[in-house]
């Protein structure tokens, strides 16, 4: 039925589900309602000036009784379970409330938060979002919505549509982990993305093999034609951090900054970041 294929056959191998995954996505739909979802926080800076503009929210899980969960470890359950709008929602209000408050400190930042299939083919969507907004009191350009392209290619025609209804909203789109999906040109010349963000598989090798660098520089001078804006994702070294500037990529991700952290982390971060920032 998410599909909206109409009709498929039943494959016993596709439903296999043990006994344990039975009990975590019944944990997970308690948890969800008892707040135990956390959000850690990962920056994104203007690789000119070092200046941090934006950060990624990564979801974790904190279960009573495994300890803290990593999204791989629940995330796909949750998809097959239906479970995610309900996770989606809990991220969004979350994260606009710690932008919100940041606000208020005097940092202003956009955070990112990531799409899965079953928010742009559900059609209330945009009315999700919107009553977010309104509830958190957060300005839609303070928000940034990330998808994939293997969610665009989930059915392309509706997830264009609902990718139409969000940007009507004024909130600006990323694609995520750009050159790992299905996605022809076609579809990136038709999505509503203001930004695109090359995967870590290719910016962690540039250095070290010429074809990876032929692809991230050829990346950048492809979206920045296209009007869109670019964040190299795994950024771990200053070899990285200089080559990328030499393509004249906009934006930095990984580790090179920070890992994802939480937000009480973030503001410390931040602090001793700016710092060494002015110094150089």
């Amino acid at each position: 039925k998410r599909s909206g294929s109409g009709v498929r056959l039943f494959d016993p191998e596709q439903e296999q589900v043990s006994k344990a995954d039975v009990e975590l996505i019944g944990d997970l739909r308690r948890g969800i309602s008892r707040g135990e979802l956390e959000l850690n926080y990962h920056p994104i800076a203007a690789i000119g000036s070092g200046e941090v503009h934006s950060v990624e929210t990564v979801v974790r899980w904190q279960h009573p009784v495994h300890g803290l969960l990593m999204p791989d470890q629940f995330l796909g359950l949750a998809e097959r379970h239906g479970l995610m709008t309900e996770i989606t929602d809990s991220v969004l209000d979350e994260a606009l409330r710690q932008q919100h408050l940041w606000q208020m400190r005097g940092v202003g930042l956009r955070v990112a938060v990531n799409l899965s299939g079953p928010d742009l083919l559900d059609p209330g969507f945009p009315e999700r979002v919107t009553a977010v907004l309104a509830r958190t009191g957060a300005a839609p350009d303070h928000l940034v919505f990330e998808i994939t392209e293997d969610v665009v290619m989930l059915d392309p025609e509706r997830v264009l549509e609902s990718l139409h209804a969000i940007e009507a909203l004024g909130i600006p789109m990323a694609l995520d982990d750009y050159g790992t999906g299905h996605a022809s040109l076609a579809y990136l010349k038709r999505l509503p993305v203001s930004k695109l963000k090359i995967d870590r598989s290719f910016v962690q090798e540039m250095t070290t093999d010429p074809k990876s660098a032929v692809i991230v520089a050829s990346t950048v001078d492809l979206a920045h034609r296209l009007g869109m804006t670019v964040v190299a994702e795994g950024v771990e070294t200053t070899e990285h951090w200089r080559a990328l500037a030499g393509f004249g990529c906009d934006d930095a991700q990984g580790f090179l900054l920070t890992k994802p952290i939480s937000a009480a982390q973030f503001e410390d971060w931040l602090s001793v970041w700016n710092d060494q920032r002015r110094a150089a």
